[in-house]
């Protein structure tokens, strides 16, 4: 298990994680969106998934980032955009002064990764122009966790079927994630 620290949402603006030794290349080919990134940036999208995840509950509807060649950073491809779902029937109050922990199971296979998709998951993946990955807490936790078994277990790929391949809840293109030292 990895305990994972985030900022709680306070309203004054939402978190962009980046590192700037961040570098990663998008593509899409058939079915999949390719991320082929260093450490660096699987690190920094990891943090701004379980950031979403963790205050899902006190984000305004329509939350997103934006990773582009705009941030100045070594980013190529289309634009990513990540967006919350928000649960609205569970909002609460969060405490903005001290940073969320976020409890996150690391599966020792990616057959137990695949068993831990969440029925209540919802993710849609569009390309139209840009990356769009919209998610709500459960969805954004699984793919989390996907980067998160990626990281530590310095896998080469990770890829995470579309809609038409396995996982309920799943709707649009599947997502590959490339662990590479050198993009």
């Amino acid at each position: 298990m990895a305990n994972i620290s985030v900022e709680a949402y306070d309203g004054a603006g939402l978190r962009v994680y980046w590192d700037n030794t961040s570098c990663c290349n998008t593509y899409v080919q058939e079915n999949y969106i390719y991320f082929e990134g260093n450490h660096a940036f699987f690190r920094a999208l990891l943090m701004q998934l379980i950031y979403f995840a963790g205050n899902d509950f006190n984000l305004p509807t329509g939350s997103h980032v934006h990773y582009d060649e705009s941030l100045g950073h070594r980013y190529l491809g289309p634009e990513l955009v990540i967006e919350v779902i928000p649960d609205e029937e569970s909002a609460m109050d969060l405490d903005t002064s001290e940073p969320l922990i976020i409890h996150v199971d690391v599966p020792s296979n990616l057959n137990k990764l695949f068993e831990s998709w969440n029925a209540k998951a919802e993710v849609i993946v569009t390309y139209d122009l840009g990356i769009y990955l919209l998610a709500n807490r459960q969805g954004l936790m699984f793919i989390a966790t996907a980067l998160l078994f990626l990281l530590e277990n310095n896998n080469a790929q990770i890829f995470i079927p579309s809609k038409d391949e396995c996982l309920d809840g799943w709707r649009g293109q599947g997502l590959a994630f490339s662990l590479i030292d050198n993009v």
